[in-house]
């Protein structure tokens, strides 16, 4: 086996025409394809990245506000708290000057030489009279305006639910 200079130069020269002509229209338009998928990959991380960025300030902004009504509702809580407070003590303070009222009226009628009966029917009727009045009231004007949330509050204080489980003797007064 000889080798044939000519065969060797003939078979480089077609090894680099085929280099050129890979590299003028394959190469060439490969590398301009992944060139500009790598740019679009880059934009679209930074899009992305920027996206995120909102995102996250958005969520922060979000859970500033949460908080910012989660502690206005607790001082709405609050505030509502203290005024039920005060509200309860008024309406205490206000049966009890009507207890009193009731009851030197009570004394009264017994230091005029009433029976003892009529003095007591006398406490009990004004008393229930005064105490149940507003409420009574009240009830009337939920039921006509279908107020249930009212009519069931006032099932509630009142126990009106099952009144056959209740002794009928009255109890003795709490101390106050």
């Amino acid at each position: 086996m000889t080798l044939d200079l000519r065969l060797v130069a003939f078979e480089a020269i077609n090894f680099l025409v085929l280099v050129a002509i890979l590299r003028r229209f394959l190469f060439a338009p490969v590398r301009d394809v992944v060139r500009r998928r790598r740019e679009e990959l880059a934009a679209r991380e930074t899009a992305m990245a920027a996206r995120e960025r909102m995102a996250t300030a958005l969520d922060a902004a979000a859970r500033a506000r949460l908080l910012g009504l989660e502690q206005e509702a607790e001082e709405l809580r609050r505030a509502a708290r203290a005024a039920a407070a005060e509200e309860a003590e008024r309406v205490l303070a206000a049966a009890r000057h009507e207890r009193e009222a009731v009851l030197a009226r009570a004394q009264q009628m017994l230091g005029a030489g009433k029976a003892p009966e009529e003095a007591l029917r006398f406490l009990a009727h004004t008393l229930t009279n005064t105490l149940l009045h507003a409420p009574s009231a009240a009830l009337r004007e939920a039921a006509q305006q279908g107020d249930l949330d009212l009519l069931r509050a006032a099932e509630r204080l009142f126990d009106t639910r099952d009144t056959t489980t209740h002794e009928s003797q009255p109890q003795p007064p709490a101390q106050t």
